[in-house]
């Protein structure tokens, strides 16, 4: 799972997130005996919460910053 790269997870490669995640925990998609090339369920669900409820208590300039990045596609 070393050589795995985000060209080899397609769901992940066109998710809003992926700049900030990268598909998430390749480890635990490997201990959970889950397809390195399927999304990181928990990532996902981490990213949704981040940008919902922490993203906007960041200050301003980091609010951007993020906002750019998740937006960016």
């Amino acid at each position: 799972f070393l050589n795995i790269s985000i060209s080899q997870m397609p769901r992940c490669k066109i998710c809003k997130y992926m700049p900030l995640c990268s598909g998430g925990c390749i480890g635990r998609k490997v201990i959970a005996k889950q397809s390195v090339s399927e999304p990181d369920v928990i990532a996902c669900g981490l990213m949704e919460a981040f940008e919902k409820y922490i993203v906007p208590i960041l200050p301003p300039k980091q609010q951007k910053f993020i906002n750019d990045i998740i937006n960016k596609q």
